[in-house]
Formats: structure tokens, sequence, C-alpha cells
């Protein structure tokens, strides 16, 4: 099923039932190089200084074939990440769904009812897994990751991104795990900061993850 985002902005909200539309950010700055710190007030899904990702084998070739299904023109594909978090703060990555999205000059747009629907369909099989972060294709984060970010900080405060390039040039193809924060001086924020994390694929998990 298709889904096109609307391409005006609608400041009251009108019409996004469907779509959460963001604007371009006009004073960001991204950078992957520095210290994390705290990017809300709400209750941490895990401590920032411990954090680990382990993610399942089948999870990254779910994404190769999101890829491989995308619309003609479209440059990436993202999607939610499902999983659980143990008590050291480690998040593991048990599976994911892709998520219908447009970007264009003006905004970027999401499909939540999309997301909605689908994630209330997988925890009635896998109740024990939740929203962990979400994952993309490329080559790096940009402006555009920032607000798909901050799409999946409603749900969780320090989402993971899990950003995968497929290695089409003349690189191969790699993973890498991000969480965010405000970068602030003061009472100044100047912009939002990505800061990677380890990584670890788990060769031994099963290609379901078990019920619970």
């Amino acid at each position: 099923l298709r889904w096109c985002a609307p391409r005006a902005s609608h400041a009251d909200g009108a019409g996004l039932s469907r779509a959460y539309s963001l604007g371009r950010p006009s004073q960001r700055a991204t950078d992957t190089h520095k210290p994390i710190m705290g990017l809300t007030d709400q209750t941490s899904l895990h401590v920032s200084d411990e954090v680990a990702c382990v993610v399942h084998p089948h999870v990254l070739f779910s994404i190769i074939d999101h890829y491989s299904r995308r619309e003609e023109n479209q440059q990436r594909v993202i999607g939610t990440l499902l999983g659980t978090v143990d008590d050291a703060g480690t998040v593991t990555v048990c599976s994911g769904f892709p998520v219908p999205h447009t970007e264009t000059e003006e905004q970027v747009a999401v499909n939540t009812d999309f997301h909605a629907t689908m994630l209330q369909l997988h925890q009635r099989v896998f109740p024990k897994q939740q929203v962990v972060g979400w994952y993309s294709t490329g080559v790096e984060v940009n402006d555009s990751s920032i607000l798909f970010h901050e799409f999946y900080g409603q749900e969780v405060e320090r989402p993971v991104h899990l950003l995968l390039d497929q290695g089409l040039g003349e690189s191969r193809m790699s993973c890498k795990a991000y969480i965010s924060a405000q970068l602030s001086l003061g009472e100044m924020v100047l912009g939002t900061v990505f800061q990677d994390i380890k990584l670890t694929v788990d060769s031994q998990a099963r290609a379901a993850p078990a019920r619970g």
C-alpha cells in the first residue's frame, strides 16, 4: 500500500491523523563525536553510560529486504525496532517492521497510523517486546535523522538508532548503533548530537523471537 505524506505544513495539526509531520531544522547541529547528555526529563529506558545494543541477524536481513522493495526514487527506508532492555542497559533488538515515510525539502513525514497498527499486532504475539528505537539505511546520520529520532523519542526517552550501510559503493556492508542527546550551552540548546554505542550481532539468536 503506497502512502503519500502531505507536502504543506499544518501548524494546527489538521490533516495529520495519518502522518507525523516535522519541519526541517533551522539551527541544529549533528555530531557523532560528542559526550552524552540528558535528552528529556522522561523516565529513562536505560542508563546512558551503560548502553549497548545486541541485534538479531534476521533483523538486518529484514532491513535489506525492505530496502530492496522500496518505492522508486526513494533514497532510504526507515522502520521501527522492537525488543527488550535488561537491567544492565543492554538493548536487544529482536524484530522490527517497515514504516512508510517521505522526505522533502520542506518536511519529513511518518505514517503514524501504520506504525501504531503494526505495533499493536506485533505485541499481541510478543507482548514483552517494546519499541526500543528505529532503523534506517544510509551512510551517515543527517538532519532528517534528527527529526525521525524525535518522533521515536515520543515513546522512548533515548531510542537506539540502527544505521545500516549496505556498502553499495566500494565499501563493505556495515551497521552502527547510535543514541542522541541535546547539545546545550547553559539554557541555550545548540543542537542534537549522536554518539555511537557498542553494537553486537548475536549469531546464536533464533530466527523468530520467543513469545512471552
